[in-house]
């Protein structure tokens, strides 16, 4: 009994919220370097510009109806950062520089669940859920 609830503790505590990071994202001409990041559910990605006016747009492109939906953020000289982060839903999220946006200035954040840290040695202990429940009867 006790092991079994040692090994749940160690489950949580693994899958547990992390600290969260902040993740750079830099613009170059008409890039975003790098052009695709992958972070954490709860991490932050912060945009920085280094040339240039730019945007940093949710969406796939103008044409997209939700365009701007999650963040649409000037970066110039005056606004040279801009700060986001994706507390919501793991997927993947594209975005685009509005001025740019037809010489290909795009980028894209996989957001990853916290879960996905925990090695897959862990979980693969149990086949079933009625294999760990039967640890406390």
């Amino acid at each position: 009994m006790h092991r079994a609830l040692l090994f749940v503790a160690l489950l949580f505590a693994a899958a547990g919220p992390a600290d969260a990071d902040t993740t750079m994202v830099t613009t170059s001409g008409t890039t975003f370097v790098p052009a695709s990041v992958t972070i954490q559910l709860g991490d932050t990605v912060r945009w920085v510009n280094g040339s240039l006016s730019h945007t940093a747009t949710s969406g796939f492109g103008s044409g997209d109806p939700n365009a701007g939906a999650l963040f649409d953020a000037p970066l110039s000289g005056l606004n040279p950062e801009f700060f986001y982060t994706f507390t919501d839903t793991a997927g993947t999220y594209p975005y685009f520089c509005r001025p740019h946006e037809i010489m290909g200035m795009t980028g894209t954040v996989v957001v990853e669940s916290n879960l996905s840290g925990v090695p897959e040695a862990c979980c693969d202990v149990f086949a079933s859920w009625g294999q760990v429940k039967a640890l406390f009867d």
